[in-house]
C-alpha cells in the first residue's frame, strides 16, 4: 500500500495527537480533600485508598494525608492550598461539607475553574478516560 506524502503526514500528525493526549491524561495531576479532623488518624485510610485507585490508574495524585504530624493548622493549609492549586482536578471525600478546611478548598478550585469531582463520582468523571 503505497501512502502519499500527506497521507503519511496526516497520519503521523494523528498518531503525534493521540499520544499527546494520553500523555496528558497520565500526567492529570489530581488532589484530594475531605474532612481531617476529628477523625481516627486523621481519615488517612480514606485518603489513602482513593490515592490509592487514582495512581493506579495513572494520575498523578497530591494526598494532603501523607503530611506528617507536628504541623498547626494553618501550616497545613498552607500547603494543602498550594498543592491544590497546581492541581488539575480535585476530588472531594464523603463528608467534605463538614470540614472547614476541605470547604475553603472547595472554594478555591471552584475559584481557580478546577474539575471537581465527587468521591461517589470517581469511576464516572475520571476513569472512564480510560475506556
Amino acid at each position: 500500500m503505497d501512502l502519499s506524502i500527506k497521507q503519511a503526514e496526516s497520519l503521523t500528525d494523528k498518531a503525534n495527537q493521540l499520544l499527546s493526549d494520553i500523555r496528558s491524561q497520565f500526567n492529570t495531576k489530581v488532589y484530594i480533600a475531605g474532612p481531617m479532623s476529628n477523625f481516627p488518624d486523621n481519615n488517612r485510610g480514606a485518603f489513602n485508598d482513593v490515592a490509592s485507585l487514582l495512581r493506579h490508574a495513572g494520575f498523578v495524585v497530591l494526598n494532603p494525608a501523607i503530611l506528617p504530624d507536628g504541623l498547626s493548622q494553618q501550616e497545613y493549609m498552607q500547603i494543602d492550598l498550594t498543592m491544590l492549586m497546581i492541581a488539575d482536578t480535585v476530588v472531594l471525600l464523603d463528608g467534605w461539607q463538614n470540614s472547614p478546611g476541605a470547604v475553603t478548598e472547595y472554594h478555591l478550585a471552584y475559584k481557580l475553574a478546577k474539575e471537581i469531582v465527587p468521591e461517589a463520582d470517581i469511576n464516572n468523571q475520571l476513569l472512564k478516560r480510560f475506556a
